[in-house]
């Protein structure tokens, strides 16, 4: 049988609340350890108070879980909270079909794409590369967006 090369999603339920703290622990938790310090028990309650299973995706290939979507809408704009790959599965291409997907869903609905990135991490690199530009600061984050797309809808199609 073919190992499966795209990655797929599914959506997350209560159960996954402890796997997408581990996820998030070993494709994030060098960076947070880096700026602030890891801590298990405060990141395990900033997890644990900021999990929303209907928000929240898992990433999947050949059915194992190899990563996290987190995304929310505000306004005009398709929020990537978190997206996390394992470490063994990154630099595959995984993380940018994943985002490329989400661009393709803000794009059909008229939203942009915004996303918060450590100034730290080189996925800076990959945003940018997929059209991404800073459009701020927020402390140890850059601030990114990826401009709508203009398609051949009007404004009103796209607002009624």
């Amino acid at each position: 049988m073919m190992q499966q090369r795209i990655p797929q999603l599914r959506d997350a339920t209560a159960a996954d609340r402890d796997l997408c703290f581990e996820i998030k622990k070993k494709a994030f938790g060098n960076y947070v350890d880096e700026i602030w310090g890891w801590e298990e028990g405060v990141q395990r309650r900033l997890h644990d108070k900021d999990f929303v299973p209907d928000q929240c995706r898992i990433v999947t290939l050949n059915s194992q879980n190899v990563g996290l979507l987190v995304i929310s809408t505000e306004g005009n704009s398709l929020w990537i909270n978190q997206i996390y790959i394992l470490p063994i599965h990154q630099n595959r291409g995984y993380g940018t079909r994943i985002i490329q997907g989400v661009i393709g869903e803000a794009d059909q609905v008229g939203k942009t794409v915004k996303l918060q990135v450590l100034k730290i991490n080189p996925a800076k690199k990959l945003y940018e590369r997929l059209g991404f530009t800073v459009t701020g600061t927020n402390g140890p984050h850059h601030v990114m967006e990826r401009a709508l797309v203009q398609s051949v809808r009007t404004s009103s199609e796209r607002n009624g």
